[in-house]
């Protein structure tokens, strides 16, 4: 099964940009794998 990754670089703000949480929220089928192949990756402005 092919793993689905929603990433985003924050500029400004450290919180997961909403759009990728509507993504995420809206995934129909593949929801109920979410453990195992949609992740939700953020990586805000500075992060080491």
């Amino acid at each position: 099964m092919s793993r689905i990754l929603l990433t985003t670089l924050n500029a400004r703000y450290s919180h997961t940009s909403f759009g990728l949480r509507y993504l995420l929220a809206n995934l129909g089928e593949l929801q109920l794998f979410k453990c195992d192949a949609v992740r939700l990756q953020d990586f805000p402005r500075g992060m080491s």
